[in-house]
C-alpha cells in the first residue's frame, strides 16, 4: 500500500489541489515538519510557504509524501501523513485504481452464514467509511452488504484508557485487550460465549480466550506456524470452510 501512495503522490496532489481539506492537511504536515525540524531531524523535508508558487508547494509536498512514506508506521502513527494515506487509499478505490484482496473461500462462506441467518460483524480501528469503501471495492466486488462494520466501537474504545491491575500502569485499548471483546459482544447484544471471533494473531486469540469468548485463528500460507504448544487451548483453521456451524 506504501508503493501505491509512492506512485500515486504526483496524481493525487494534482487533481485535488485547491481542495479545502488537503489545503488543512498540508498545512497540517508543514507544521509537524517544522516542530520535528526543530527538535533535531535535520533530513525531514519541509514544505514549502503558502507565499511561493504553486508548483513550489506540490513539489516540496511531494518530496515530503515521499519521505514519510519510508518511515515505518510507529515514526508515522501521530502524523498527518496517517491521514493523508487514508484519503489516498480512499481515491484509490473510489477510482478503481485499487481493489481489496480476498481469499478465495471468504465471500462463499460468509454468505453461507448470512443465509442461515448468522450475523457478521467486523471490527477496526481505522473508520466506518474507510472500512465500507474497502469491502465495496474488492476483487469479487461490494461485499459491504454482507457485513455489519463496528469501526466506530473500537475508535472510541482507543480513547480510554484501563488500568493494569499488577503495576497500576495506565495500558491503551486495543484488539489486544480483553475488555474489548467483552464491549464488542454487549454491543451487540449477545453473551460473549456465543461469540466466534476470527482473528490473524496470537495475542488477539489469547484476549479473546481471557474474555471467555471463542475464536479461530486464522493461518493463511504466508501466516507465522505455531506449535501445538504455543496454540494450547486456541483453535487453528487455515480457510473459512474449516468452520462448521450446527445446524447449517
Amino acid at each position: 500500500m506504501r508503493a501505491f501512495i509512492r506512485e500515486n503522490a504526483n496524481k493525487y496532489i494534482d487533481e485535488l489541489w485547491g481542495d479545502a481539506d488537503l489545503w488543512e492537511l498540508i498545512v497540517a504536515l508543514k507544521k509537524e515538519a517544522e516542530f520535528e525540524r526543530g527538535k533535531g531531524k535535520r533530513d525531514i523535508p519541509l514544505i514549502a510557504n503558502c507565499c511561493e508558487t504553486d508548483e513550489r508547494i506540490k513539489e516540496t509536498v511531494i518530496q515530503h509524501i515521499l519521505y514519510r512514506s519510508q518511515k515505518s508506521r510507529d515514526e508515522c502513527s501521530r502524523s498527518s501523513f496517517q491521514t493523508l494515506e487514508a484519503l489516498m487509499w480512499q481515491y484509490g478505490y473510489t477510482k478503481g485504481l485499487l481493489k481489496a484482496h480476498l481469499y478465495s473461500d471468504v465471500l462463499p462462506e460468509i454468505q453461507k452464514w448470512k443465509k442461515a441467518g448468522i450475523k457478521i460483524y467486523t471490527i477496526s480501528s481505522s473508520s466506518a467509511r474507510g472500512r465500507k469503501i474497502l469491502f465495496a471495492n474488492t476483487v469479487y466486488g461490494d461485499i459491504s452488504h454482507s457485513l455489519i462494520c463496528l469501526t466506530s466501537l473500537l475508535s472510541a474504545l482507543k480513547t480510554f484508557q484501563l488500568f493494569d491491575g499488577h503495576v497500576g500502569k495506565q495500558i491503551p485499548i486495543g484488539k489486544i485487550d480483553e475488555h474489548v471483546y467483552k464491549v464488542v459482544a454487549e454491543s451487540v447484544e449477545e453473551n460473549i460465549a456465543s461469540c466466534l471471533f476470527l482473528v490473524e494473531s496470537m495475542p488477539e486469540a489469547k484476549a479473546i480466550h481471557n474474555a471467555g469468548g471463542d475464536c479461530a485463528l486464522v493461518c493463511r500460507i504466508e501466516s507465522k506456524n505455531y506449535s501445538k504448544n504455543e496454540l494450547d487451548d486456541i483453535s487453528a483453521i487455515k480457510s473459512f470452510e474449516d468452520i462448521e456451524f450446527f445446524g447449517i
